[in-house]
This record gives structure tokens, sequence and C-alpha cells, in this order.
């Protein structure tokens, strides 16, 4: 039965109570049992070096220390983690023979405590020969430089070619060819709680507890198991009910907990590990860096006909899962929201004497959306034509919906000009222009910068195999990849309340609060009136291989579950209660706690069904009585990419219209982002209050990535910014003023017409940015090409200038 309600909200949040008063459970709160041992970890101080010798006799000797492991002891439990693409050089979690950056794990020390661990890794004597390192990702590419791994003859790790439609005619027939150069800054997601594992080994299965605050994605977990030697059945995964926060990083620490279980089986005792903050600047993961060139076939009234890119990705040390597909984002959706319909995009990954990369918010995102409206940008620039009139002019139309791209990528939906109309609403409303010139006119750099830009949720995980070739793809014994699942569990019970269990574990996003609205809405119930399980444990709770926190897909896939488990359960409801009430189905209402005859008075609460069903089951037909329903769901529309690398890569796409205000310092030339406007279409909107705290949060870290933050390195691989006294976050004296709305256009292939909105504006927000950085230094004829924009890098432009 098709439900007609709006989702009901409520103030706050359902989790909020719970952590204001502190109970919280986070994995630093996890009791252990008196034998646990104590993690700490010697770090490489060097960005590239030859291990000469270690010394253990200091360390062993230090009060409470039980054991110290290198590469070499645990080589002999832990295998090299498996990689995307074949034959790329090992990556073990701990450094074998050479360490290749700064922060990378050396050796680990178990003690009784902490405090002794980390005495041991003072203690421990070990010896170093420095080499030559490459930090920057053009000069590791080139043929002369250091190597890293040498068995492997050179730093680039992957390289491939993609085209699309036919690129060569349309640049041979272009009016204009625009192009420009780019930087995309590496940077952390600093969450406010690091990474933490506890895990024991099981003698008995020969198998692994692993408790970690690991936010998914799950696919992940053949790759640990395979590296402890054992199906993957044999490692049971604990994640904590709490998660200080991810933003993509947390599903990088599986290194860790691989080193963590193969110590626990090394000492045949239970092992914790909670990372400090200089470890987790150090080792844990970062965006990748991108060095690119972006060139456009522009017709003289600026529509684009076709875009080249060589994109030059630094991957750090080693190419780790999952791994090489931050480039795969680039791809899949190069055309962004415009009519591109050909395109031919070179991509390398290079590696260099820096942290290794992996998943940070928006993966791949922010560098693509950064490039391709630089692009845009310039065009408008070299053409003379405004910036949003060379958008409109290159946007798909509403009526154009589902849109097939030229890479597979099929858009569900969508109105870019009403967003952006919306968008720039606001603009005019507030006055943003009028300040501006007020602004201007009394000294002050002032500038407005836009952002248009499509958001891929719920991603299909054959997106990632575009890594492998064709052919490769089509071998006998290769597995096709495709699709995005999820499991949810509901029942009633014998109390007559909801309880719902899902598989994925909230970093604070709400995930509870969400799923009660969902099941509420189906009853007619209250959202208070629903019990959210949302913590993971893989022994007990259902989950896929694309099960984790991740590309903005909970709404999407884990809220289709439960969207389809509550309805079926309703089902099955008015079934029972059709016995007990001797009325059809299909007449049977469930709101507000009651189960109601339509145009009748006859009903019988949601308490009084479950009793009946729980104390006189034998009064009813056997094949009556469910009170307990699993569900999965799988978008629809996903398939494994074909023979020409087009693949849809994402089960719905958003759209995000921005606009920023940036005002520099004239003395200083400290740029501060004074206002911002970002109306994104969401799909449908089932909790607005927690789309706004996204959005919102989206936009500091944007900024974060565009003005202030970036992991620096010196020639010889040192790291430069490896505590918050170098490396800057936003705090809240940063955020600017925010204007937040959704104008939304519902997704046919998605049961709650949902898209996702989880990482959205971290991606647009350093376009935005750096397109009003452009706008403030227009009298210099400025034009911001490398993130982050550093009062140096303004004074550079505003010098060469004059």
């Amino acid at each position: 039965m098709q439900i007609d309600r709006p989702f009901p909200q409520i103030e706050g949040r359902l989790e909020d109570a719970r952590l204001l008063f502190g109970r919280g459970r986070y994995i630093d709160d996890l009791p252990v049992g008196p034998s646990t041992l104590h993690a700490a970890f010697t770090r490489s101080p060097y960005g590239h070096a030859t291990i000469a010798g270690i010394n253990k006799d200091a360390a062993l000797a230090v009060d409470g220390v039980v054991a110290v492991y290198t590469a070499a002891d645990l080589g002999a439990v832990l295998d090299p983690f498996p990689s995307i693409v074949r034959g790329a050089p090992e990556y073990r979690g701990i450094a074998t023979g050479k360490v290749r950056y700064v922060g990378e794990p050396v050796a680990v020390v178990l003690a009784r405590d902490r405090y002794a661990a980390e005495d041991g890794v003072s203690a421990l004597d070990i010896a170093y020969e420095a080499l030559p390192a490459v930090v920057d990702v053009d000069a590791a590419a080139a043929e002369t430089a250091p190597l890293l791994h040498d068995d492997f003859g050179t730093n680039v790790v992957w390289r491939n070619r993609y085209r699309y439609g036919d690129p060569e005619t349309a640049f041979r027939e272009a009016d204009r060819i625009v192009g420009i150069d780019l930087k995309f800054p590496k940077y952390n997601s600093t969450p406010l709680e690091t990474y933490g594992v506890i895990a024991e080994y099981l003698p008995e299965t020969d198998g692994y507890v692993i408790h970690g605050n690991f936010q998914g994605p799950f696919s992940l977990m053949p790759v640990l198991a395979r590296a402890l030697r054992v199906p993957d059945s044999r490692i049971r995964m604990v994640v904590p009910q709490d998660i200080g926060g991810s933003f993509g990083i947390k599903a990088m620490i599986y290194p860790y907990m691989g080193l963590i279980a193969a110590c626990a089986r090394l000492a045949e005792r239970p092992v914790k590990w909670i990372e400090d903050r200089a470890e987790h600047l150090l080792g844990s993961a970062s965006g990748t860096d991108r060095n690119s060139h972006i060139e456009a076939a522009v017709s003289r009234d600026g529509l684009v006909r076709a875009i080249r890119m060589n994109i030059r990705e630094n991957v750090g040390a080693y190419l780790r899962a999952p791994e090489p597909s931050c480039v795969m984002r680039s791809l899949t959706t190069f055309s962004g929201p415009y009519r591109i319909e050909s395109g031919e995009i070179e991509a390398a990954c290079v590696l260099t004497n820096t942290l290794p990369t992996g998943l940070n918010r928006g993966y791949g995102g922010q560098q693509y959306m950064f490039s391709l409206e630089r692009l845009m940008d310039a065009i408008a620039r070299e053409t003379g034509i405004d910036r949003i009139e060379v958008r409109r002019r290159n946007f798909l139309k509403a009526a154009e919906f589902p849109y097939r791209t030229t890479t597979g990528s099929y858009y569900d939906s969508g109105d870019y000009h009403g967003c952006l109309e919306r968008a720039l609403d606001y603009l005019r409303n507030e006055g943003w222009e009028r300040m501006r010139e007020e602004l201007r006119a009394s000294g002050r750099l002032v500038g407005i910068g836009v952002a248009t830009c499509v958001h891929s949720a719920a991603s299909n995980i054959g997106y990632v195999t575009l890594a492998l070739s064709p052919e490769e793809r089509a071998k006998r014994g290769y597995n096709a990849k495709s699709g995005t699942n999820d499991f949810a569990h509901i029942a009633l019970d014998a109390s007559g309340r909801l309880r719902v269990q899902i598989g994925t574990a909230g970093a604070g996003q709400g995930h509870a609060t969400a799923v009660a609205q969902i099941v509420a809405r189906e009853f007619g119930l209250g959202v208070r009136d629903i019990d959210v399980i949302d913590r993971i444990d893989t022994e007990t709770t259902p989950w896929t291989i694309t099960t984790g926190t991740y590309a903005s897909r909970f709404s999407v896939v884990v809220g289709g579950a439960v969207q389809r488990a509550a309805a079926r359960l309703a089902d099955h409801l008015r079934i029972i209660a059709s016995s007990l009430l001797d009325a059809p189905p299909d007449q049977i209402d469930i709101e507000e706690g009651m189960i109601r005859v339509r145009n009748s008075n006859s009903s019988l609460s949601l308490r009084q069904l479950a009793g009946a069903a729980q104390w006189n089951r034998g009064d009813l037909p056997d094949d009556v009585v469910q009170l307990h329903v699993s569900e999965s769901y799988g978008a629809p529309n996903l398939r494994s990419p074909d023979s020409e690398n087009r693949v849809n890569a994402a089960a719905t796409y958003g759209f995000m219209a921005d606009f920023a205000m940036v005002e520099i310092d004239p003395v200083t030339f400290v740029p501060r982002v004074l206002k911002y406007i970002a109306v994104h279409d969401v799909g449908t909107a089932i909790n607005p209050q927690l789309i706004r705290g996204q959005i919102a949060g989206g936009i500091v870290h944007g900024l974060g990535g565009a003005l202030y933050e970036h992991l620096d390195y010196d020639e010889s691989g040192q790291m430069m910014s490896a505590s918050f006294m170098d490396y800057l976050c936003p705090t809240a004296s940063e955020a600017p003023q925010m204007s937040i709305d959704h104008f939304d256009a519902k997704s046919p292939f998605t049961v709650l017409g949902v898209k996702g909105c989880g990482e959205n504006s971290a991606m647009s927000a350093p376009a935005a940015i750096a397109s009003a950085v452009d706008d403030a230094l227009s009298e210099f004829n400025g034009s911001i090409a490398e993130l982050p924009v550093t009062p140096p890098a303004i004074w550079r432009q505003v010098a060469g200038a004059s």
C-alpha cells in the first residue's frame, strides 16, 4: 500500500540526548581485559631511507614492555594487502627494507600500558641510511627521479587513457581552445576522533575479533582477510556505537586493523592501539594532490564541445586499495552538469615520498569540480561571456532527464536552471553585488565566485574497475562488479514497539533519526516511537560487500532498504489484523499506533496485535503471523562497465549551485569568506535539518581545502605541517554567514526519491571560493590555479600584476 504522508520531524536528533549526557560509546570507551597489551608505533623520521638495523634490546628492557615487532616478525602472519592494480608494489602497512615517507610504521612496541609502550618506542635503536627523496608529482614521474620501489622500475604506478565520443573532430573544428594548468592540494579529513583498534586472535577458529572505528566500505574486508590469511568469515568486525567523525578517512584504518590483529596473534593476547593526533597527520591517509592540464574545445557562442584532461595524481608512497579510484570520479562525471559530448582523459598515478592517499570527503569530487569550474571561468574570461551565462548555455535542460552522458552515467533528474535561479534570488535579495561595490569603493578587495556542479551519490562499485583495461575485465575468471546494496531488519516486539536494525555505523550524520522518520511515516507514528540499532557487529548484523558510510549513499540505499522493510512489515500486520478484525487487508489503515478498519469503529492497537500474535498464535492461521522482516535494496539502474569503459557510476545525481563572497585584506593579503549561498538538489528531503547540517559542514570542510589546509613537505620528504600549530583547520570564527536551501527534483530511480547530500559542498566550495578570489583580484587580472589560496600566493598575483 502506498503511504502518502510527509516525513515526521523532531527538534534535534534522537542521538543528541545520549551524547550530551556523556553516554557516548567510542572505541576508547570500550572495556578491555587485564591481559590486554597496548601498542605504540615507531615511525620513520625520514622521507626516504634504508633501514640499516634495528636493535630491540633497550626497548625490551623497559619495565612493562612485552614485545617488539618489526616487518620481519609480522611478515610471518601478515601478507601484503592486495591492490586493485595488478603488479603494483607491495604494501604491508609496515616498512620493509626501507622507509618511504615520514610517519611510516617501522616497529610496534607492546606493553602493559601505553606509557610503557611509548617508553619502549623511545628506547628503540634504529639505524637509517638516508636516500634522495621526491615529493613533487611531476618530478617523481621523470625517468631520472629517485625510485621508491627499486624492483618496480618507475614511480608511475598506473597509467591509462580514456576516450569518449569524438574529441579529435571537436578540437579540430573548435572556434577557440581554452586551457589551464591546475594544482589541487593534499589535505586530511581531520575528524575529532582519531583511529582506534582492539584486536584479539582466536586460536580455536584461527580467526580474529577486531573492534575498530571503521566506517567501511566493507569491500575492504576481503583485502584485510587476504592479508591475514583467513577467509572473510573468520574476521568478526565490531564497530562501536559511536564514531567521532570520519569524512572518509576511517575507511583507511584497515592497514592498522591488519597490523594490530597480527600483533595479537604473535603475542597471543588482545592488543589495543589508539592513534594520537600527530600520528594521524603523519601516518593515516590524505586526499590526493593533483596536477592537471585541462582544455576545452569551445564554439564562438561559448558552448563546450569537448574536453581533454591530463591528470597526474600523487598517491603517496604506496598505491593502496581503493586507489586509483579517486581518478575514476573525474572520469565518470567529467562533463558535470554540462552537455559536453566528447572527452579524452589521460591519467597517471605517481608514487612520491609522502603519506599514502585514500578516501576523503567527496573522494575525487573536489578535484574534478575544481578543474571543471576553473575551466568554465576561464572560458568566460576568454570569450567575454558572463560566468553565469556560460554555465546556463551549457547546462542540460530539465526536459532532457533522465540523461545518459557520454561516459555512461545516467543522470536521473534535475532542473539546473531552476536551482541556479533560486541561488541567484538569494544573492540578489541579500544585496551581494551592491555590498561588493560598496566595499570596493572603500578600498577593499572583494569578490563573488560561483560553482555549479553535479554530485553523484551511492557509488556503483563497478566504477573502480575502470582502473583495469577492458581486456583485463574480459578475461576468463574475472568477476564483474556492479551495484550498491544494503540490508535492513524491522520487527514488532511483544510490547508493540517497532525496532529497526541497519548495517551502517554513523559518524555523527543522524542515521538513527532518519531511519526512525522513514519507519514512523509508514506506520503513522512519532519519530521517538521507533527504536533504531545502528552499530555493526559482522557476526550478528546483516551487511553486504558494499555496506559502509561513504559516497553519500545512506538515504539512497539504506533508506531504500528500511522503506521496503517497513512497507512489507506493514502489509504483514494488515494480514494479521484482517484475521483478528474480520476485514480485507486493503481496508485496514495503520496510523498513530492503531490499526483500524476503514469506515468502521473496529480497531486495535499495535500492542494488542503484537500480544495476540505472541500469546495466542494458535488461533491464527499458520501462514499469517510474520512480525520480523528483513529486506535488501540495491539501486536498479547500475551495471558493470562495458567494453568502451562506459558505466553508470552512481545511483543518483544531485546538483549544486554555490556562491561565495571573499574579502582579501589589502595589507596582509589574508583571504576570508564573508558569505556563502548553497542551493542543492537532494531529491526528496527526509530531514531538512540534517541536510542543512551536512551542507554547512561541507562548506567549512571545503573552505579548509581552499584557504588553509595542506600537508606540506620539504624536498627531503619532511612534513612541515605535522601538528595543528602548522596544519591550519578552519574554526567557527572562519565559518561564513550561510544561506542554505534545496531545490529538489525527485529521483525516479530510488525508493524514496532521495539523492545524497553528505559530501556536497566539501566538493564545490573550493571551486566557488577560487572563483571569488579571482573576482576579488580582477583589477590585477588574477587567476587562481592552485590551492590553498594563501596570502603569499595572493601577494604574488598582485605583485606580478604591478
